[in-house]
């Protein structure tokens, strides 16, 4: 999972580590796991119809209403 910057997140035995907004990590988050949900499903839809090897990134991207470097990150 990608771990934002500016999210909190717990390094191993080093306690709360980062600077966040409470108030928007969870709005962020909720974005984050929607959009990943979107392209996955887009994803499968173009590997179902036309197969995995003749699918490329940025038909994932064109078809989700993103650039390809943003499907890459």
């Amino acid at each position: 999972m990608i771990v934002h910057r500016s999210l909190w997140r717990r390094e191993q035995g080093a306690g709360m580590v980062g600077v966040a907004s409470t108030k928007h990590s969870g709005r962020s988050e909720h974005w984050r796991n929607r959009l990943r949900l979107e392209i996955s499903r887009e994803a499968a839809r173009l590997f179902w119809g036309q197969g995995v090897a003749a699918t490329s990134g940025d038909q994932i991207a064109e078809a989700v209403g993103l650039s390809a470097r943003t499907i890459w990150r």
